[in-house]
């Protein structure tokens, strides 16, 4: 609704991770560095970690868009508790090479052939795991084994390893000793500073070709960051209810009062019901405490209820208007 009232060809603050917004902060810049070194050397593992919704994955995908495809065969796979041989058989369906179901050796066997073939054509091979804080020792440790299949001297195979921070606690673990002197490269791509909020509103708003409308105060940035603590998914998710709150109030320009407005109701929908001082009766009567949970929870409920009503209302008298328009 609101991206054809202020004249927006697509949504700008989607959660779901796009390379057409890729923002190049002081952050994501080096991580690319480092990406682009790592393919350079063109051996071991390169490690990229980052928080949850810092923007790992529109990094990697911006990468990808790089990369030239006659050059490169790149796949990437998103991890969960993997055996060693589940993921090989991810890693032979990526590269679409058939397998037999449990066949390790042939499984192997068909990995090699399948270097091979593209070391013979000059074309190299990108594996990116995604998620890598999940994979076990062992999985790790056959990953390590796999890019020892080396021919003429060359790795046939390069590695990068994405995952969250716990993942560098992992490697630097005794038990990965031989996997941590394979990384040839690794950077942790942390949030956006205060400094470059506007930038990256701005920079997302106008990848939708945004002509000014709605305008964002100065002072909305810091409130922003204040409710966000420069996380990008989360600056999305706030951004995109602002949004919203604004054209449900026909309004042309966004303020530190509203982001503070939006930012309240959007925590207090995921602030877990009843939270706050226990009293002693909740504490002594179990039953009398459900009850009060629940009496609150239809409080909760018809307050949001009323407030949503009165937003619907003015959404419908907006759409009408821009019927009667057209």
């Amino acid at each position: 609704m609101f991206e054809q009232f202020y004249g927006l060809t697509s949504l700008p603050f989607l959660i779901m991770p796009d390379a057409r917004f890729y923002f190049d902060s002081s952050g994501h810049s080096r991580a690319l560095a480092h990406l682009t070194y790592g393919l350079a050397q063109g051996d071991g593992f390169i490690v990229i970690t980052g928080e949850i919704g810092a923007g790992k994955t529109t990094l990697i995908d911006h990468l990808l868009g790089q990369l030239d495809p006659d050059n490169y065969v790149a796949v990437r796979i998103a991890t969960t508790q993997l055996s060693p041989t589940a993921l090989l058989r991810m890693i032979t369906a990526a590269f679409d090479i058939p397998s037999r179901p449990g066949d390790k050796a042939g499984m192997l066997r068909q990995l090699c052939e399948f270097f091979e073939r593209k070391r013979e054509s000059g074309t190299r091979i990108l594996l990116i795991i995604d998620e890598a804080q999940n994979l076990p020792l062992p999985t790790l440790e056959e990953l390590r084994m796999l890019s020892n299949l080396a021919m003429d001297s060359r790795t046939p195979l390069q590695t990068c390893l994405v995952g969250q921070p716990q993942f560098r606690n992992i490697i630097m673990s005794a038990k990965a000793e031989q996997l941590r002197q394979r990384i040839c490269t690794s950077y942790h791509l942390d949030v956006l500073r205060e400094d470059e909020i506007g930038a990256y509103v701005r920079h997302r708003l106008c990848v939708s070709s945004w002509k000014g409308d709605p305008s964002f105060d100065e002072d909305a940035f810091p409130a922003l960051y204040a409710h966000t603590s420069g996380v990008p998914r989360r600056i999305n998710s706030l951004c995109s209810r602002l949004l919203l709150h604004a054209f449900l109030n026909e309004s042309h320009s966004i303020r530190a009062a509203d982001v503070t407005e939006v930012a309240d109701e959007w925590q207090a929908e995921h602030r877990t019901p009843g939270a706050g001082v226990v009293s002693p009766v909740a504490i002594s009567d179990p039953k009398r405490n459900r009850l009060a949970k629940i009496t609150g929870r239809l409080d909760s409920f018809e307050v949001r209820l009323a407030g949503q009503e009165d937003r619907l209302n003015r959404a419908l008298k907006i759409m009408e208007h821009c019927l009667h328009v057209r």
